[in-house]
């Protein structure tokens, strides 16, 4: 999540906001797509619009450390 310019709380998780790029919402989506796959009781939200892509992963309560460990780059 280096390239991230802002990452934000939200209610059973964080997002991310990223520049748009299409190379980068490529990579998002693969990361997000292999992250699924290994902990199915995350959710990952992709969305493109205003000039960024975002990022959004919650999931249960439990399951915060895990978020917080992706979004400080350990994912």
């Amino acid at each position: 999540m280096s390239r991230a310019i802002e990452v934000a709380e939200q209610p059973g998780g964080q997002t991310a906001y990223f520049a748009e790029d299409d190379a980068l919402e490529g990579e998002l989506r693969a990361l997000a797509s292999a992250e699924a796959d290994c902990c199915e009781f995350l959710h990952f939200e992709i969305q493109r619009g205003d000039g960024r892509i975002s990022l959004a992963v919650t999931g249960p309560t439990d399951a915060r450390p895990v978020i917080e460990q992706l979004f400080a780059g350990g994912g």
